[in-house]
């Protein structure tokens, strides 16, 4: 297992007040820091993170130096670290919680294309009434005249997770909950974004029926779900547990791989040699998050780049599979879409670009139930009148 078992204590012996209360005194900076230790921008710590071998590159989105959180060596925090996640799944049922209300779309685009969607020449434009929220770093009033601070999420850059403890990447999200970097009073945060080195290679020389490499506890991934876990045992003052506040980007490295990927863990090809990563340590983390958005394109020489048509059939079947493998909820999937070229082997006639790539998300009963989530819209440029057209069409 992921996390520690060998508490001996009963979770019905640890009252939820009781938690509430500890995790709070324990998760005042106060209390759990000994010294804030600058990290300068790129010089992190060594760090072994789940691709082991892989280097770190921290990008900070421009910030000179980072305080990094650090633990005080504390043999009964340890103790009542293991005792809260092996009781956060009990914890949770206690609390009830609850997700942002649906359908939801984040708008990850520039002032210019987000007036356009919320002011169009023609037809129903976009505003928080129907589900909508700007992403910082964006903090130009553009929803309502005036302060648009309560429709706009806040944004972590998931490179800086490298260096910090499980406890101290709760505290981050949870500071970034309750008031972004840029003034986001939406309360969410937005993790942006968990890829591929958040999983776990194969054997190097993978085999049929060969034994997976053991998770490594202390690995980037693990820490994230640990803390995920940390903020899904406690309530949020404004409903659901913290981590239903948190929303994480996927990136289409990870998606691809899971779409490709075939058996349980989709990591097998298709002689059942595990021949892809798994993501047995962060699967855990990203199941109680409010929102999985996955990015429908990768980044290449060009720049952003399509994916192919057949990557839209296969990902909803396969990662909705492997989230419920740990009771993550598909009602929190999103599509992420941009502008792109047409992607490959979309039908002809399909239309635009854009067009085309809406025509592929519905083209599966699971596609057409993650668009219903809600769909987000990220660098549209000149295609944001096609996408709010197909928003309009399915959302009307």
């Amino acid at each position: 297992m992921l996390y520690p078992l060998s508490y001996g204590g009963s979770c019905t012996a640890i009252s939820r007040t009781y938690l509430s209360q500890y995790l709070t005194r324990m998760t005042r900076p106060n209390d759990i820091l000994s010294r804030d230790q600058p990290v300068s921008k790129g010089t992190p710590r060594d760090e072994t993170n789940c691709n082991e071998g892989a280097p770190v590159q921290l990008n900070r989105d421009s910030v000179d130096t980072v305080t990094v959180p650090t633990l005080r060596n504390s043999r009964r925090w340890a103790t009542a670290l293991a005792t809260v996640l092996v009781c956060a799944a009990t914890i949770t049922a206690a609390i009830g919680a609850q997700s942002p209300p649906m359908p939801m779309s984040i708008i990850y685009d520039s002032a210019v294309v987000t007036h356009q969607l919320v002011f169009p020449v023609s037809g129903r434009g976009l505003s928080p009434a129907r589900g909508a929220f700007r992403q910082d770093p964006g903090g130009e009033g553009v929803f309502a005249p005036g302060n648009s601070a309560p429709d706009r999420i806040s944004k972590i850059n998931a490179s800086l997770f490298t260096t910090l403890d499980s406890v101290s990447i709760a505290n981050l999200i949870r500071a970034q909950i309750v008031r972004g970097t840029y003034g986001a009073l939406a309360h969410m945060v937005a993790i942006d974004e968990i890829g591929v080195s958040y999983g776990e290679p194969g054997p190097a020389h993978p085999r049929r029926g060969s034994r997976l490499p053991r998770i490594d506890p202390n690995c980037v991934a693990s820490r994230f779900s640990q803390a995920m876990q940390l903020l899904n045992a406690t309530e949020s003052p404004w409903g659901g547990t913290w981590a239903s506040r948190v929303h994480v980007y996927i990136a289409n490295g990870m998606t691809g791989s899971i779409a490709r990927g075939l058996g349980p863990l989709h990591n097998l090809d298709r002689l059942g040699r595990p021949r892809y990563p798994t993501w047995r340590a962060v699967m855990p983390g990203i199941a109680v998050a409010g929102g999985v958005h996955l990015e429908m394109y990768h980044l290449g020489a060009q720049g952003i780049m399509p994916i192919p048509a057949s990557q839209w059939h296969q990902t909803p079947r396969a990662f909705l599979a492997l989230l419920a493998r740990y009771q993550g909820s598909a009602s929190r999937v999103h599509w992420v879409f941009t502008s792109t070229a047409m992607p490959p082997g979309a039908p002809a006639g399909c239309g635009s670009p854009m067009t085309c790539s809406w025509v592929l998300a519905e083209s599966t009963t699971l596609g057409r139930m993650i668009v219903q989530n809600g769909p987000d819209a990220y660098k549209l440029g000149g295609y944001a009148a096609d996408w709010l057209q197909q928003f309009n069409l399915v959302l009307p």
